[in-house]
């Protein structure tokens, strides 16, 4: 009975390790999202009747690219090539959206989201300057460079429209 009781115990940590490597196997953010922030890049939303609530749709994708990102100041598998991948296609398309179309209110709103992923990466970076996981390096300095661009990109929007 106790070499039961002590398989049965050893199984159950085997289901809990199969579940965060089955989490962590789904690292990519899910179509539908993909799909309605592919609606603004496409400009096939028009962006002079927006809602608020359609911009915070649209920012609860990057959200989710962002905590993907995160993921390199883990010890955790991650998919982070994957990660990066959505984060250069969302800053893409991003910057190339003409903020001028959007309504005052709402396009302070849509800054103001700029803005606060701004200094999510810059919280990101420095947790990962601070832990200094070498295998992870790559992924830091692609991040300092994207930071670094998406902060030039995002003062000029600053300057233009606040």
């Amino acid at each position: 009975m106790e070499k039961e009781r002590g398989f049965k115990r050893g199984s159950e940590k085997m289901t809990v390790v199969d579940t965060l490597q089955a989490a962590y196997s789904k690292q990519d953010i899910p179509q539908e999202e993909r799909e309605y922030a592919k609606k603004f890049f496409e400009r096939k939303i028009n962006l002079s009747k927006i809602t608020k609530d359609e911009i915070e749709r649209f920012f609860s994708v990057l959200r989710e690219i962002t905590d993907k990102v995160a993921l390199m100041n883990s010890p955790y598998p991650s998919e982070l090539e994957l990660a990066f991948l959505r984060l250069e296609e969302f800053w893409n398309g991003l910057s190339t959206i003409d903020l001028g179309l959007i309504p005052g209110d709402v396009r302070l709103l849509f800054i103001s989201h700029l803005t606060f992923h701004r200094e999510t990466v810059a919280d990101i970076i420095t947790e990962a300057r601070e832990l200094l996981m070498e295998d992870r390096r790559t992924f830091l300095k692609r991040l300092v460079q994207y930071h670094r661009e998406f902060t030039k990109w995002l003062q000029q929007i600053e300057k233009k429209y606040l």
